[in-house]
């Protein structure tokens, strides 16, 4: 689910310098630049400038975005603080500092930047804009909030300020704030597809769903070429069991963005549920083939597989899974389930050993352990006699061997009962109907 990206807003010409821009082709050919994006040539032409004069503060501050955006995070700082030295009342340079702070995840040293730019230009929304985002990157809703809502009230029309306010209140798990902040924001501007799909989101995370439908709805109508929210429009149908409509939602965003890997998986998913298992096929290959490492498209593969009988292939695509998401547990539990279905219970176990690696408190993983070595003491799966190994071995190690195979499987069967009384213990209902039942 994407979710509203926080924007540094970079601040550009103070009214102070204005006369130069002006007597400066130089400088109206790098804006010229930065506006086509092309940072390399605006570096270049504003170095250029700079070497004819050294003392122009606002050359430096606008270098800074030319080697900002190539991810020159700490060139732009230098050119950043020859900024301030040159004009140490340049808020616009402080805030951009802070900017570059921020890139580099540097978000108190940034806030401490912000906070000059604020004291020099305490009416500039944008400045209190750029602190919330740090303090919100940092988790701190309780300061984040108040800058946000300092910046609109500085700056009513500051969408932007709307958004991350309520993506702040939704990382925060406080879905209701995010839903108030972004109907008062909608209220206003009710043609923002950005706010309507940002509200969807937090529906979503609030398991309203049908309220979230709604939303996405009317993002889709506001702009009907917004991939995200036809995706996203896709899964609360989905999750409302509305399956025709859902696979409609992720066939526009597809269609729309034909490398749109989630969509791929999400529109497979759907096919799963309608138990349209080659449709499905289709879909997860696709998603993969965009994206090689993209494990739920793996795992997703491994279920259908493991539908179709082809259990050599699911479990092929369950450990491509594990390999690109090793430490997820229920990647390595549908590896066990997998193995399982194979009659490999010695290697399902081995992998349900890693799910509790990663999650101790697995119960299912326990309990389907349980099983498996109750199997094994009952003599399914059993370790190969040696001599099939190594037909030339000593009668000696042959003798050491069965007694090893015979000791293992009667560990399965002391392992067998612990595993379904830890399983029990972390709540496991069939664990705890299997004990009452011996």
């Amino acid at each position: 689910m994407r979710v509203c990206i926080f924007l540094l807003y970079l601040s550009l010409l103070s009214p102070l310098f204005l006369f130069a821009q002006k007597s400066s082709d130089l400088f109206s050919e790098a804006k010229k630049q930065l506006g086509m994006r092309k940072f390399e040539a605006a570096e270049q032409t504003l170095k250029k400038l700079i070497a004819e004069k050294p003392d122009y503060a606002e050359a430096y501050n606008e270098l800074s975005i030319a080697l900002g955006n190539q991810g020159k995070y700490d060139e732009e700082q230098k050119v950043l603080q020859k900024a301030i030295e040159l004009s140490p009342n340049y808020a616009e340079a402080y805030s951009n500092l802070g900017n570059s702070l921020s890139s580099q995840k540097k978000y108190l040293e940034a806030i401490v930047q912000y906070d000059k730019a604020i004291e020099l230009k305490p009416d500039n929304a944008v400045f209190y804009y750029n602190r919330g985002n740090a303090l919100s990157a940092l988790k701190n809703t309780v300061e984040a909030i108040p800058a946000y809502v300092k910046a609109i009230e500085l700056d009513p029309n500051f969408v932007m300020a709307y958004l991350n306010m309520g993506y702040t209140f939704t990382a925060s798990g406080k879905y209701d704030d995010a839903l108030r902040t972004y109907d008062a924001a909608i209220e206003k501007f009710p043609d923002n597809a950005e706010l309507l799909h940002a509200a969807g989101n937090a529906a979503m995370l609030k398991s309203e769903y049908a309220q979230a439908e709604q939303y996405y709805a009317k993002s889709v109508q506001k702009d009907s070429m917004y991939a995200d929210a036809w995706n996203n429009l896709g899964l609360s149908r989905h999750t409302l069991h509305f399956y025709g409509e859902a696979i409609s939602a992720f066939n526009k965003a597809i269609a729309i963005n034909p490398q749109f890997t989630q969509a791929w998986n999400n529109l497979g998913l759907t096919y799963l549920s309608k138990n349209l298992n080659d449709s499905a096929l289709i879909c997860f290959n696709k998603a993969i083939k965009i994206s090689p490492s993209f494990a739920k498209g793996y795992y997703n593969l491994s279920v259908v597989h493991l539908r179709n009988q082809q259990k050599e292939e699911a479990l092929t695509a369950i450990l491509n899974a594990a390999k690109y998401d090793t430490k997820n547990p229920i990647v390595w539990y549908q590896a066990g389930v997998v193995a399982s279905e194979q009659g490999k219970l010695r290697s399902a176990i081995a992998y349900l050993e890693r799910t509790l690696l990663y999650d101790s408190a697995y119960s299912d993983a326990y309990y389907a352990m349980s099983i498996l070595a109750r199997k094994i003491s009952d003599g399914e799966d059993p370790i190969p006699p040696i001599e099939l190994q190594n037909p030339t071995i000593s009668d000696e190690k042959k003798k050491q061997h069965k007694q090893f195979r015979e000791d293992f499987v009667k560990g399965m069967a002391i392992v067998s009962k612990q595993w379904l009384e830890k399983a029990a213990l972390l709540g496991n209902a069939a664990a705890k109907n299997d004990l009452e039942m011996k």
